[in-house]
């Protein structure tokens, strides 16, 4: 009988041993599945409102990039020169940027790379006036408020020059962007220098017109994707897992065209007619489009192309004063070295 028990105690021990050991197993086993997944990678991204980044804003909102394993930190900005200045400071690892921006930013020694294209302006930037200026010829000796040093200076010295008017020909008022729609409602300013989803704000009374837009300067105004050269080194599989769940926002816009919408009306606090209009102004890129743009050519299709002309705008106008210094030469540029077409291949 004693016999018995002892056999039935020595039972009991091996099952109780067997079932600890299975609990460590598994324990251990969790651990190391656990330390298996990929770390969050963490991203910060520098933004001001615009239409054409609505496949950044499905991605953020609808967890592309949480699923993809990315901690992408959004910081949004009141205007495209304090966007910049933060971007040059170290601030940011990457952000939506201008092929004009990237310019000025590598002449002010900033090393970043152009990975992707966001999209073309085809009329969501635009120069609007009083509806007693008809034309740009009319903004002579008027007040005209934009921004220095960024897009708005470039695309109205762009508009100026091809009626014959120089930058000095108008009174300068510059203040941030969203400042400018209660400066024009207000009597301060003649016409503003805008983009959507500002001039939706301005354009809902018959008293504005639209006097100059992208539209009439198609290809010169492009979107893209910047990371500073030293963080795409040194986090190169995080640049790419970014491209790919923004191309998957982009992909999901196209397809659903009306939720996209939703999505940026809510992100911009506009009704969705304003969102709707908005988008209307831009082409945006998908990663087969930004394949093609990333073939070498000389003409404005091609990212190539368009930084050249870029460029070759600035330095033949007065704008290049703003980013000329006495100890560089501007001509050193090579716009092609700002490009890395290794996330697109």
């Amino acid at each position: 009988m004693q016999e018995i028990h002892k056999k039935k105690l020595i039972s009991l021990s091996i099952i109780l041993i067997l079932f600890v050991l299975g609990f460590l197993f598994f324990l251990y086993t969790g651990l190391s599945k656990a330390e298996d997944l990929p770390p969050s990678k963490k991203v910060v991204i520098g933004y001001v409102d615009w239409p054409g980044y609505v496949g950044l804003f499905i991605a953020h909102n609808l967890g592309f990039f949480r699923e993809a394993g990315l901690e992408v930190d959004l910081q949004k900005y009141d205007s495209l020169k304090n966007l910049s200045v933060d971007y040059s400071a170290g601030k940011l690892d990457g952000r939506t940027n201008l092929t004009l921006d990237a310019i000025h930013e590598a002449y002010d020694g900033v090393r970043h790379k152009i990975v992707a294209v966001i999209n073309y302006s085809l009329g969501a930037d635009m120069i609007i006036g009083r509806k007693n200026i008809k034309s740009i010829k009319d903004l002579k000796g008027k007040k005209v408020a934009y921004d220095a040093k960024a897009l708005e200076e470039f695309f109205l010295n762009q508009a100026l020059d091809e009626y014959g008017l120089k930058l000095k020909d108008v009174q300068s008022v510059l203040v941030p962007v969203g400042e400018r729609t209660e400066l024009i409602k207000a009597g301060i300013v003649d016409a503003v220098v805008t983009y959507e989803p500002h001039a939706s704000k301005i354009l809902d009374s018959s008293a504005y017109r639209v006097i100059y837009s992208s539209a009439d300067a198609p290809g010169f105004i492009v979107d893209v994707w910047t990371f500073k050269t030293e963080f795409i080194k040194e986090h190169e599989e995080t640049v790419r897992l970014f491209l790919e769940a923004y191309f998957r926002g982009v992909d999901f816009y196209k397809k659903n065209q009306k939720e996209g919408e939703m999505i940026l009306a809510k992100q911009f606090d506009i009704k969705m007619e304003e969102a709707t209009a908005g988008l209307l102004g831009v082409h945006i890129l998908d990663s087969a489009e930004n394949k093609t743009a990333f073939t070498f050519a000389s003409k404005i299709e091609s990212i190539f192309g368009n930084l050249r002309i870029v460029n070759k705008f600035l330095l033949s106008n007065h704008i290049d004063d703003h980013i000329r210094h006495e100890d560089k030469d501007l001509s050193a540029i090579d716009t092609d070295y700002l490009i890395d077409r290794r996330f697109l291949r």
